[in-house]
């Protein structure tokens, strides 16, 4: 503290708190000055220069000066308040940032998430949030909350410190809150270890080669209703990996021994009624199959698609004796002289890839197509 209007002659300035004396000042180069400590403030014992602390909270201070005369003067009170104290806040992520499976696992796919800073004392002037040695930027009390969103710009276009803040970074971030108070203590939060993540890699299905029926493994053709498919490029924080067809959902594929697959099915295929099993046929024709796949931190992945031709019909093919083969009385009367006559096979579909002739259980072999015309001759 600092006195003035002090005589030149006065030879004794002695502080109150109220009724109780703190010390005397000292004049220092014509000034004088009063310091409260709680022990002499240069290692001198004279009661001149003992002093005892100020109290917390408000401090009623006077001045009572003396001359060399014996006349003494008391001044006005002066009100100071002595604030040491200060709560250490606590930063948490806004339940509505928590993007991951509980709002307590700090998971995140939200870059520019929103923090709740709680604790904090009513004379807090800034609350200013770091990750590790980086300041993310200062909170702002809205409604009496403070609040910060991380934002690679000014949230509301005003170029103020106290409201540009910066985003997250992807993985961890380690979080803390440094408050201020009127009287300038801070206090440090805890840690917040916060995960960012919003990369997730693309899913690829494909029909299992065991449920491939079709020429080759590639053409994607099968008469199995209930065809097992393969997805891959499943990251492996993937929670859930859901197969559509179309915009229709099919269902969920399994992990069984670290691979995601899928079985088409009209019913749930373990006899377990819960959704995460339960499937639905794939349709006679095309089918346009999709996953979305989604991991912990809430993050969704779509695959390309894949055209899937499901063919469980076909035409029951007709045998007729060629008329030409038929020697009897009539072209209908199926009677020949001729062994090695020849036969029409009609009613064929024209995916058919072979048309094989048996007699009895024995087959004769393999019919031709001939200008579109499947014929056999024995």
């Amino acid at each position: 503290f600092t006195i003035t209007n002090v005589d030149t002659d006065v030879k004794s300035v002695e502080v109150f708190n109220g009724n109780v004396s703190l010390g005397f000042a000292e004049q220092i180069d014509g000034v004088w000055t009063f310091t409260a400590s709680r022990s002499d403030s240069v290692g001198v014992a004279a009661r001149a220069l003992d002093t005892t602390d100020l109290n917390e909270g408000d401090n009623t201070l006077t001045v009572k000066v003396t001359d060399a005369a014996g006349n003494t003067s008391t001044s006005g009170e002066l009100t100071v308040t002595l604030d040491t104290n200060l709560a250490q806040p606590v930063i948490d992520l806004n339940s509505g940032s928590d993007t991951g499976n509980s709002n307590e696992d700090n998971l995140t796919n939200d870059a520019t998430a929103t923090f709740t800073i709680t604790n904090v004392d009513s004379d807090v002037k800034s609350v200013e949030v770091f990750n590790g040695d980086v300041s993310l930027g200062l909170a702002k009390q809205i409604d009496g909350v403070w609040t910060f969103t991380a934002s690679p710009s000014d949230s509301v276009g005003v170029d103020l410190k106290s409201l540009s803040t910066a985003g997250l970074n992807e993985g961890e971030n380690t979080l803390t809150v440094k408050v201020t108070d009127a009287a300038g203590n801070t206090s440090t939060s805890g840690e917040l270890t916060v995960t960012l993540d919003t990369n997730l890699a693309q899913p690829v299905i494909d029909l299992s080669s065991g449920s491939d029926t079709g020429d080759s493994n590639e053409d994607n053709l099968t008469n199995d209703a209930t065809a097992t498919f393969t997805i891959t490029n499943v990251d492996t924080d993937v929670k859930s990996v859901e197969v559509f067809n179309g915009n229709v959902s099919l269902g969920f594929a399994e992990q069984i021994d670290g691979v995601w697959t899928f079985t088409a099915s009209r019913s749930d295929s373990v006899g377990v009624a819960a959704r995460a099993l339960d499937t639905t046929d794939l349709n006679e024709g095309d089918n346009t199959l999709t996953v979305k796949v989604t991991d912990a931190a809430g993050n969704t992945s779509t695959s390309g698609e894949l055209t899937v031709t499901l063919d469980t019909n076909l035409a029951q093919p007709v045998i007729d004796l060629n008329s030409g083969s038929d020697t009897g009385n009539s072209n209908e009367d199926n009677l020949t002289n001729d062994a090695t006559a020849t036969f029409t096979i009609t009613n064929v579909d024209s995916d058919v890839k072979s048309v094989e002739v048996f007699n009895g259980d024995v087959s004769l072999g393999l019919a031709k197509q001939i200008d579109g015309v499947w014929t056999f001759t024995a």
